[in-house]
């Protein structure tokens, strides 16, 4: 509801006098007319920055700007006046900067621009383009997705965004165009599939290199085609990345079992599944501004695209930082809990006490051996909450079926 109040007010903020003559719509004002998408309310609430796509009819050619105005009302301000594309605008959490991706360095890059206005200035400098962004908490840091080959670099000195850029720049300057497909897909909606897989990667918020979080995952972050940063979000701390990914192996094309993540940011650990109980979609991470509670969307009807997103929370506390290692492969199971009584609002989950499970990596995922764990910083007992008034708190399952208990809410 917010962010539809935020697009109503930016809308009206954009709408100018048509002047006193007039004619019927026709689709030339339906190809010819601004569109608003994206908007960023800043941290203090008091304005939001948003995109404007426009359309040049002459050139053939439309363009994203990022434009600013007061939520309280006032006359919209264009930040960005580059002919090149500005768009994914986030702010950083002190407000005095807007981080967006702009293809003005020739590749979409990440820049940085102060709010009320200057230069920008360029972030990143990847060989590769950027395709999602994401601020840390704290400001210290960048959530960044680039396409590359998974199987790029394993154990090399060579950074795998390297050694993609070298495999593209000699496969474009072969004369061979031929390939070869053993699995599905061979294409996606309207890309071909090549071998590369969108991860996610972190980076000083001030520049610099840029660190692997997900090597050799066989699924691509955000998801494809539609997913985008909402996919991805930091932990309260900043120092952990929680993620949708769907890792099916040659069952992709007709599975929805998309799992949420979580991975630290320093790459000292492989991402960990916290959804494996569910077999269907798990997508849409967002942190309580308090931090003790994990709210996403999921559906219950595995293989099924239409089925309907449900809000889930999975409240807890902060774990201990001690780890100690683990061997072996396991399923996370929820922690056990007994439903509660019927009560007008949604309850809140007891605290996780243990600070520790083994690693859930993509590879056991995929049911292949795995050892080693991972020290989780929070934990969630999951509550799902449906549109139609049921709290459903799960139980600890040796299985990937659920089992639940429900109170219903009056």
């Amino acid at each position: 509801m917010r962010g539809l109040r935020m697009l109503v007010i930016v809308a009206a903020a954009c709408a100018t006098a048509a002047g006193a003559v007039t004619h019927p719509f026709h689709a030339g004002d339906l190809v010819s007319m601004s569109r608003v998408s994206d908007p960023q309310p800043s941290p203090d609430g008091s304005r939001v920055v948003f995109v404007v796509r426009s359309t040049d009819l002459e050139a053939d050619r439309g363009r994203t700007d990022l434009w600013l105005t007061g939520l309280a009302g006032g006359e919209p301000r264009q930040l960005t006046t580059d002919p090149a594309g500005d768009s994914s605008p986030r702010w950083s959490p002190d407000g005095k900067m807007i981080y967006f991706l702009s293809s003005r360095s020739e590749s979409s890059q990440v820049w940085a621009i102060a709010p009320d206005g200057g230069e920008a200035r360029q972030v990143s400098d990847l060989p590769l383009d950027v395709g999602s962004l994401v601020v840390s908490p704290d400001g210290e840091r960048l959530a960044l997705t680039v396409e590359v080959f998974p199987d790029c670099a394993p154990g090399g000195d060579e950074s795998v965004i390297a050694c993609t850029a070298r495999r593209l720049d000699e496969r474009d300057a072969s004369k061979r165009t031929g390939r070869a497909y053993d699995r599905i897909f061979v294409r996606h909606w309207d890309a071909w599939k090549d071998g590369r897989r969108s991860h996610l990667f972190v980076m000083p918020a001030v520049g610099g290199e840029a660190r692997h979080l997900t090597p050799g995952l066989d699924a691509d972050v955000p998801s494809k085609p539609f997913g985008g940063a909402e996919e991805i979000a930091f932990t309260p701390d900043g120092r952990g990345l929680v993620f949708a990914a769907r890792v099916a192996g040659a069952a992709e094309p007709w599975s929805t079992d998309f799992d949420l993540w979580q991975v630290p940011v320093d790459g000292t650990a492989a991402p960990r599944c916290l959804t494996e109980a569910n077999e269907a979609w798990d997508t849409g991470p967002v942190f309580s501004p308090d931090g003790e509670t994990l709210a996403y969307l999921a559906m219950t009807r595995p293989g099924f695209e239409a089925d309907r997103f449900r809000i889930v929370l999975r409240a807890g506390r902060k774990a201990s930082r001690g780890c100690s290692p683990r061997g072996g492969t396991a399923r996370r199971a929820a922690s056990s809990s007994r439903p509660t009584a019927p009560r007008s609002t949604p309850p809140r989950a007891t605290s996780v006490r243990s600070s520790c499970s083994p690693s859930m990596s993509p590879a056991a995922k995929r049911g292949r051996s795995s050892a080693g764990a991972t020290c989780a910083r929070w934990r969630w007992p999951p509550i799902a909450w449906s549109t139609a008034g049921t709290i459903s708190r799960a139980r600890s399952s040796s299985s990937r079926r659920r089992s639940t208990a429900a109170t219903s809410v009056s």
